[in-house]
């Protein structure tokens, strides 16, 4: 079943030929002359192929349709919400409803370039008017982009609610490749003030960067692959600090065997909350911490993890945090975390919604902290035409005495 979307339409109406009465109106003035219980006019409407109240699925061939964007963005930042017009024609012999329970309208999914589905279920623009048999709309579409940079396929299609995706049922869809970059968010205060204004019983996704569950998933099971290239097994011991909703949580969950174990870290009550709630295996353990606390003193691990972290800590609060990571780290135990590197700046810029560091003045960090560097990925970052890079770095102990 499609569950039911957002937004609405106030799109231009341009029937096909507007010659001749509305057989809807029509029907609707007999059937109000009738009594209650003559349930033929009901039959009758759908033999005409007519669904104005929305209640009814369209039939099979009532899923015919043309969909065509106008000036389509081939460019678009990340996590915005933009603007795209689209022109949809009705090919079926059957009229499509605007309201009710089952309306039809425009929504969207984001793929990756190999077809994964990135986003599934996007935002509804729904007609405006019914559209009988040859009429055309032009519908002014919302778009949420994706929170993730790269190069996608926006794939724009009709949905009956509750009912198909027109795709579904043999209709074409409208594809638009799109290279999404990043740009700069706005700052969004404290840690605290991200959780307090979330509701993550309705979406738990957004709240740390993803725009959609589907795009939660893939960047779980990113962040277990890239863990898996550098030595992690089913027995490892993981400390994922700033767990957030869990993404990695979630993909630990099926790889982790009952020797290993995962602890989970963040810094207000909201999120640890719900992953309690969430993740019940006996090895899987949720904790409230400081912002340069780690409230674990009696467990070591293989690895200790900092995914999307360092990109909003300052850095007397990053070195902080790899003191109390040298801490727990198990002998051979691995540090993982990644930073926005520039080398316009001379130690750092930026906010809690975006960090940049110097590289040199980092590594000089870490290493006076007794940690041994390495560079796992980088890659280009452009915000707002200003150029950084993103890096994924190794962080071991050099084989000196813990920092005092």
């Amino acid at each position: 079943m499609i569950p039911s979307g957002g937004g609405g339409g106030n799109g231009r109406y341009e029937p096909a030929s507007p010659t001749g009465p509305d057989p809807v109106t029509l029907l609707g003035a007999v059937r109000r002359r009738l009594a209650p219980g003559r349930s033929w006019i009901g039959r009758a409407a759908a033999r005409l192929g007519i669904q104005r109240d929305g209640r009814a699925p369209l039939p099979d061939d009532g899923f015919q349709a043309r969909i065509r964007p106008l000036e389509p963005p081939d460019v678009v930042g990340t996590a915005e919400t933009i603007q795209c017009a689209v022109e949809v024609t009705n090919l079926s012999r059957r009229t499509w409803p605007a309201s009710g329970t089952s309306p039809v309208g425009v929504s969207y999914h984001w793929l990756c370039a190999d077809g994964q589905v990135l986003v599934y279920e996007g935002e509804r623009t729904y007609l405006s008017r019914p559209l009988p048999p040859g009429g055309r709309l032009t519908l002014p579409c919302r778009v949420q982009t994706p929170g993730t940079r790269g190069t996608f396929v926006l794939e724009l299609d009709l949905v009956q609610e509750h009912v198909a995706w027109f795709k579904d049922r043999g209709s074409s869809a409208a594809r638009v490749n799109c290279v999404v970059r990043p740009k700069r968010p706005a700052d969004f205060g404290e840690y605290e003030d991200v959780w307090r204004r979330a509701d993550l019983s309705k979406d738990y996704w957004s709240a740390v960067g993803a725009s959609s569950k589907e795009e939660f998933t893939l960047l779980g099971q990113w962040k277990l692959d890239m863990l898996k290239r550098i030595g992690l097994t089913p027995r490892s011991r993981v400390l994922d600090v700033g767990c957030g909703t869990g993404s990695l949580t979630a993909a630990l969950q099926d790889f982790l065997d009952d020797a290993g174990c995962y602890y989970g870290t963040e810094i207000h009550a909201i999120p640890v909350e719900f992953c309690r709630s969430r993740f019940h295996r006996a090895n899987f353990v949720f904790l409230k911490s400081g912002m340069t606390k780690i409230p674990i003193d009696d467990a070591r691990f293989d690895f200790v993890t900092f995914f999307s972290v360092f990109t909003h800590t300052y850095p007397d609060e990053t070195a902080a945090l790899l003191e109390e990571a040298w801490r727990c780290l198990a002998e051979g135990g691995v540090i993982l975390a990644d930073l926005f590197l520039s080398p316009a700046v001379e130690e750092f810029a930026g906010n809690r919604a975006l960090v940049e560091v110097n590289a040199q003045a980092f590594l000089r960090r870490a290493e006076a902290g007794g940690l041994r560097v390495e560079t796992i990925e980088e890659y280009p970052w452009e915000v707002d035409d200003h150029e950084l890079r993103r890096a994924f770095f190794k962080l071991t102990r050099l084989p000196a005495e813990a920092p005092r």
